[in-house]
């Protein structure tokens, strides 16, 4: 009966310490993967599509364009072969003295997107757009219109985008231009 209770014991702190290591594992693995990287890029460096779908948007050469890339890993995970990366390519563009436009393109590498809560911000305000992609696509481009009629001062623009897949929620935030609106 002592030997049983020992052996018992044993066992019990084996999988105490297993699953306390296993969980200062995963928690060291959200804390690298799901930081995200925002970098310029030039208009050559961007995919066909991309271009494309810029072009069409009345976007050329001469505006930045910006990417954010944020991993998302499905929750409970244990193997790290399962990841989604999610990156955002976004530009601003003034339309006339009070509007401008921003468009974005998500795209995931796995899970489509079921849910999209994006929010533009411009200066101190914001927007918000809230979408239920059809058919859950990996690939999403939208545009955001908005409006400043103060007095005339240089916006700063930024996408943050929370979104739903099959393998968890995340956010991607990326830098997005600004421009100069107000009469």
């Amino acid at each position: 009966m002592k030997k049983l209770s020992i052996i018992l014991l044993f066992v019990i702190m084996c999988l105490i310490s297993f699953i306390c290591k296993a969980n200062n594992v995963n928690a060291y693995e959200d804390q690298v993967i799901t930081k995200a990287r925002i970098q310029t890029k030039t208009f050559n460096e961007l995919s066909e599509e991309e271009k494309n779908f810029f072009e069409k948007e009345g976007f050329n050469t001469n505006n930045e364009y910006y990417a954010a890339i944020s991993i998302e890993t499905p929750i409970n995970s244990i193997s790290t072969r399962r990841i989604n990366v999610v990156t955002c390519i976004a530009s601003t563009k003034k339309i006339n003295a009070t509007t401008g436009y921003t468009t974005y393109i998500l795209t995931a590498s796995r899970a489509g997107f079921l849910d999209l809560n994006t929010r533009l911000y411009y200066g101190e305000t914001y927007r918000n757009s809230l979408v239920t992609p059809y058919n859950a696509p990996k690939i999403y481009a939208r545009g955001i219109y908005f409006n400043y009629t103060s007095k005339k001062k240089y916006l700063p623009c930024r996408v943050t985008t929370q979104y739903y897949t099959s393998m968890g929620t995340g956010t991607v935030s990326s830098k997005a231009g600004g421009v100069t609106l107000g009469r």
